[in-house]
């Protein structure tokens, strides 16, 4: 896995708020799963 953060940190901006945005509704799931 630190080699994919790697890339998305020396990569362009919207691959960054894209792969953000993927994380946060990840979490957002998993909390509307276990609530």
């Amino acid at each position: 896995m630190p080699g994919m953060t790697n890339i998305i940190a020396k990569g362009p901006m919207w691959v960054q708020v894209f792969c953000f945005r993927l994380t946060l509704r990840h979490r957002i799931l998993h909390v509307k799963v276990f609530v």
